[in-house]
């Protein structure tokens, strides 16, 4: 299942919430993001930059992709189903997924009120 939702949407809390719910692994393109920032590698290195800037969701395919790729075919994964938040949020995401063979059955959109997102982000802003 696929969460996609816009800034202050709280997909990420959502997602684990119905993971936990559904018996399902919960998958964060910015955990994975994040994880892979702490490794020296070239990769590493280059999720770092978005990871610092707080922008992982505007992570191209080329870094985000293989890490959310390689997650989705493990065996525990692949037993269990999964939530998949914070990607694809792009068009080239979604090609890439699509290029990769990566089929879902359900998304959910959690659409949010523009001044209520704004909102959010400014509180969040502020912690």
């Amino acid at each position: 299942m696929l969460l996609l939702g816009g800034p202050g949407s709280k997909a990420e809390e959502i997602g684990k919430a119905m993971a936990a719910r559904y018996g399902v692994i919960f998958v964060s393109a910015r955990e994975l993001l994040h994880a892979a920032s702490l490794k020296p590698d070239r990769t590493g290195k280059m999720a770092k930059q978005f990871i610092d800037k707080g922008s992982a969701e505007e992570a191209p395919e080329n870094i985000v992709g293989p890490l959310v790729l390689q997650r989705l075919m493990t065996e525990e994964v692949r037993m269990r189903g999964f939530v998949l938040a914070g990607f694809p949020s792009t068009e080239s995401h979604v090609q890439y997924l699509t290029a990769h063979s990566v089929w879902v059955r359900d998304a959910v959109l959690l659409d949010l009120a523009d001044d209520l997102a704004t909102r959010r982000e400014i509180g969040r802003a502020h912690v």
